[in-house]
């Protein structure tokens, strides 16, 4: 579930059509890991997350329901900077 969760934050943040920077900060390397190298469907892992974000994501990012979430995250969330709190905040785990 938390996997979902990282994913539909990255997915929200892609969206934003703001100029602020994007950054989604995460705790430990398995989010991290698992942005950047799942091969599971982006489509499949929204699958719990809101019809409105399904169908943002699927107009705006991947019509065909084709994208990875690696290559989400390395194609159309590749200006997302992730940050890993452990190297801001010694000693949280």
């Amino acid at each position: 579930m938390r996997k979902r969760g990282v994913f539909a934050d990255l997915v929200h943040l892609a969206l934003d059509e703001s100029d602020r920077k994007a950054q989604l900060f995460v705790v430990g390397d398995l989010p991290s890991r698992f942005l950047r190298a799942s091969t599971s469907k982006a489509s499949w892992v929204l699958g719990r997350s809101s019809q409105h974000i399904r169908a943002r994501f699927a107009e705006q990012f991947d019509p065909d329901s084709t994208l990875s979430v690696a290559e989400f995250t390395a194609g159309p969330a590749s200006q997302i900077e992730l940050v890993d709190l452990r190297t801001l905040v010694p000693g949280l785990e």
